[in-house]
């Protein structure tokens, strides 16, 4: 039993080092990152160039119409939360209030536990203390 452990052993290991020493070599004959960000770049440069153009036809002309109320819905949209800013509170101001108290709490706990170890400190040096 004890020689197939040793075996096991030395089977994972030999394994080990030889799946090392294949990434170590195809790491060698892999192109350099920077090569591959270049060639990425540029085959997406490439694809962006291109335009395709349809004849009009209804479909389209709909499309372009959806475009535009949605474009001008964004806008009366961003004139409205611009005249009345002040009276939306975002989720992040009551997010950040709830963390601010969490951590408050947390901090005067940390505190508290101090105050009692240090009292519990000297009470074992002088002994329990006497009520008079």
């Amino acid at each position: 039993m004890k020689k197939r452990k040793q075996l096991y052993r030395h089977i994972v290991r030999a394994t080990a080092g030889v799946g090392a020493a294949l990434v170590l070599v195809s790491s060698l004959y892999t192109a350099p990152v920077q090569e591959k960000t270049y060639e990425s770049t540029a085959l997406l440069a490439n694809a962006v160039g291109m335009f395709v153009s349809v004849a009009p036809n209804p479909d389209n002309t709909k499309a372009a119409a959806l475009l535009a109320k949605e474009q001008e819905l964004a806008r009366r949209e961003a004139s409205l939360q611009a005249s009345a800013p002040a009276a939306q509170t975002s989720g992040y101001d009551l997010l950040s209030l709830a963390a601010l108290a969490v951590s408050s709490l947390v901090l005067l706990l940390v505190i508290l536990n101090f105050y009692f170890d240090h009292l519990h400190t000297l009470e074992r040096k002088r002994g329990p203390f006497q009520h008079t």
